[in-house]
């Protein structure tokens, strides 16, 4: 036999003492005296309901792992959205923008040229003042 045919066999065997079970405790009202096989049944029933009871409790248990990692996550994101409002963070960078690339860097450029021209006008003035004293010794001494 295969295990589906055995499987049936026993679900119909369990059914049919499960049925006679309940008719002599309903004629009798006590107790009555098994043989092997109804023993047998018996106990196949009490580990069938007891397979039954732990496939609930492994299902409530996921249940409340589940219930608890959904909260986790709340709390989670609660809390990111509060450190948030203490530390909101800039909105999305402008996008690239060439015009403003090019008049910031003539800008900048037009600046260099300016610090330059500036340092030579210092340096010119410089060279010049450093001449006048020689030019002045020189003229003071053809005066003489």
């Amino acid at each position: 036999m295969r295990l589906k045919e055995k499987t049936e066999r026993l679900a119909t065997l369990l059914a049919a003492y499960i049925k006679e079970d309940m008719d002599s405790l309903k004629r009798s009202g006590i107790e009555e005296e098994y043989d092997e096989r109804e023993q047998l049944l018996q106990e196949i029933r009490e580990l069938k309901n007891e397979a039954e009871n732990v496939k609930k409790e492994k299902k409530a248990d996921k249940a409340a792992k589940k219930e608890k990692e959904e909260c986790q996550g709340e709390e989670i994101r609660r809390k990111a959205m509060e450190g948030m409002t203490k530390n909101p963070t800039p909105t999305k960078k402008a996008k690239f923008d060439v015009g403003d690339y090019l008049e910031r860097k003539a800008d900048i450029e037009e600046r260099r040229l300016s610090l330059e021209e500036k340092k030579q006008e210092a340096e010119r003035e410089e060279r010049r003042v450093s001449w006048r004293p020689f030019s002045n010794s020189v003229t003071n001494s053809q005066m003489k």
